[in-house]
């Protein structure tokens, strides 16, 4: 069982380190992929694929492409708009 594992990484540690690591368990819980559904609970729950914050802060490849489709939608939307306004 998952919580089986989340449990023992937490029960191990010194008494009160336990918060300090609690968000990376939960972190890791959300972005593994099941074994049953093959997906994360983060793209279950959202979507897509988590990102974690340095891949943001850092311009990843990921990040620039997915910017990218976000603009080439507006675009798309922007002209579609513009052509019914014209009509």
């Amino acid at each position: 069982m998952i919580f089986s594992g989340i449990a023992k990484t937490l029960f191990n540690l010194c008494k009160g380190k336990w918060a300090e690591e609690l968000p990376k368990v939960v972190w890791s819980h959300n972005t593994t992929a099941s074994r049953t559904t093959g997906f994360t609970l983060f793209k279950l729950l959202y979507g897509e694929e988590a990102m974690p914050p340095e891949e943001a802060r850092h311009q990843s490849l990921r990040v620039i492409k997915q910017a990218l489709a976000e603009d080439e939608e507006y675009s798309k939307e922007t002209i579609e708009g513009t052509r019914l306004e014209a009509d």
